[in-house]
C-alpha cells in the first residue's frame, strides 16, 4: 500500500529535521542500511556456496572439501551477523531483561 502525499510530506519533514539537529547521526544510518544489506548477501553467498561444497565433498567422499565447505558456511554466517546488533532486533532489547533477572532502577 503506497503512502499517502500527506505521509510522504511528514516522512520528508522528519528526515530534513534530523539532518537538521545531528547530520553526523543521519548520515551514519544513511550509509549503514546498504553496508548491512551488502553483508549480509555476501555472508549468504558464502553460506550457500558452502553448504554445497559440503554436499559436494559428500558424494565425491573428499574429507578436504567437506570440512573446507562447512569452513566457508561458519565464516559467512559469522560474516553475515557482523552488522547485527541486540538493540537493532526487536526482540534482543537489552532493557527488557530476562525473565529471573533483577531488575535495578
Amino acid at each position: 500500500m503506497p503512502l499517502s502525499e500527506h505521509e510522504r510530506d511528514v516522512l520528508r519533514q522528519m528526515e530534513q529535521s534530523l539532518h537538521e539537529d545531528d547530520p553526523q547521526f543521519a548520515a551514519r544510518m544513511e550509509g549503514q542500511s546498504w553496508s548491512l544489506m551488502r553483508r549480509v548477501v555476501l555472508g549468504a553467498l558464502c553460506v550457500v556456496c558452502g553448504f554445497l561444497a559440503v554436499i559436494t565433498g559428500a558424494v565425491v567422499q573428499l574429507v578436504y572439501l567437506g570440512v573446507a565447505g562447512f569452513a566457508v558456511m561458519v565464516a559467512g554466517g559469522y560474516y553475515a551477523s557482523l552488522g547485527f546488533s541486540p538493540s537493532r532486533l526487536p526482540f534482543g532489547r537489552p532493557s527488557m531483561g530476562l525473565p529471573g533477572q533483577s531488575q535495578h532502577i
